[in-house]
């Protein structure tokens, strides 16, 4: 919500703010991730496609975001996730490893 609401008022001024919301990426910082982070949390993010990201995966979708071809785009959360949230609106991932279990 406050991509959309600072988005709204800055463009006035030719400042866009737009970001990605990105799948489980294949980088040194995702060791972190992995120690703080149930296997099957992490997972669950890379559905349908089954695998992580490589970081020229989630660099295109930023280039784009920052060249003139998105000049007209702007107040945008662009999910670069392999369909995850496709997925997720359409019913087709298991989140069931988000929800906590009763015991």
């Amino acid at each position: 919500v406050w991509t959309m609401r600072a988005s709204a008022k800055l463009i006035k001024r030719g400042v866009r703010i737009n970001c990605t919301l990105p799948a489980p990426t294949q980088t040194p910082m995702m060791a972190e991730f992995e120690s703080a982070t149930r296997a099957e949390v992490i997972e669950t993010f890379t559905q349908p496609i089954g695998r992580r990201a490589m970081p020229a995966e989630q660099a295109g979708p930023l280039i784009c975001l920052n060249s003139d071809a998105a000049g007209f785009v702007n107040g945008v959360v662009l999910p670069v996730d392999g369909g995850f949230m496709g997925a997720v609106t359409t019913g087709q991932a298991d989140h069931s490893a988000l929800v906590p279990k009763m015991q």
